[in-house]
């Protein structure tokens, strides 16, 4: 019991010498998950070549345990330091209404780029981490891969994936040691403010591989609720 004890608080123990850093998408990382704070990340050259300065949040899907919203207004809040438009949240939730265009479907995608002139999406979805409560150990993750496409079948101009990792707790050494412990994981399993603090980080870490083009939200003077193109849709729509 004692050396099964030892393994869950190991990684507790040794994460603040485990330094962060990128690899490969894909690429088997060195260190067990509890270790890793690596972001693994792939940057296509079509990258260079679209140049996107507008990107549309698209929703996550199911089963997402309800973080879904913290989820995406975090990923929206970290975009807009890497792009000069972008549309999440409410504002996408508008458009659509207004567009009459439902999102999950490619021509439907395709038409709302055309009219707002925003060509890109950035879609996430739930990805790795396993959560664990010993009584004297916690630990609790949230894993997101995320990617950037046009909206079609064509290959990601980005993709990453990154797990956040949040655990508490102690050698239970001694019956002290056993309180302690299980005070210290109890706290981590019932801090409110947790999901937003990860959610946060997750979507830092994955936005930050992305080229820093000099490109913030607030340069792009949009008018028309949003629809640059407000014209009526054409045969071709």
């Amino acid at each position: 019991m004692t050396r099964y004890i030892l393994l869950l608080i190991l990684p507790l123990l040794t994460a603040a010498c485990v330094p962060d850093g990128h690899r490969p998408y894909g690429v088997q990382a060195d260190l067990p998950p509890d270790l890793d704070r690596s972001t693994e990340v792939e940057l296509s050259d079509a990258y260079f070549a679209a140049l996107p300065d507008c990107v549309t949040i698209l929703p996550m899907g199911a089963g997402t345990d309800g973080g879904a919203p913290i989820l995406e207004a975090a990923m929206t809040r970290h975009a807009r330091d890497r792009f000069s438009r972008v549309i999440g949240g409410p504002e996408r939730r508008a458009l659509t209404d207004r567009l009459l265009v439902d999102l999950t479907v490619p021509e439907d995608r395709a038409y709302f780029a055309r009219r707002t002139r925003c060509r890109h999406f950035l879609t996430f979805a739930p990805w790795g981490g396993e959560e664990l409560y010993a009584v004297v150990y916690s630990r609790k993750t949230v894993g997101i891969a995320a990617q950037l496409t046009d909206g079609g079948d064509s290959a990601p101009l980005w993709r990453a994936r990154h797990v956040a990792v949040r655990s508490d707790g102690s050698l239970p050494l001694s019956p002290l040691g056993v309180v302690i412990g299980a005070f210290e994981a109890a706290r981590l399993e019932g801090d409110a403010d947790l999901p937003s603090s990860m959610a946060d980080d997750v979507a830092r870490r994955l936005i930050s591989t992305l080229p820093d083009l000099g490109l913030r939200t607030g340069s792009t003077v949009l008018t028309n609720g949003g629809v640059l193109d407000s014209g009526p849709p054409t045969m071709g729509d």
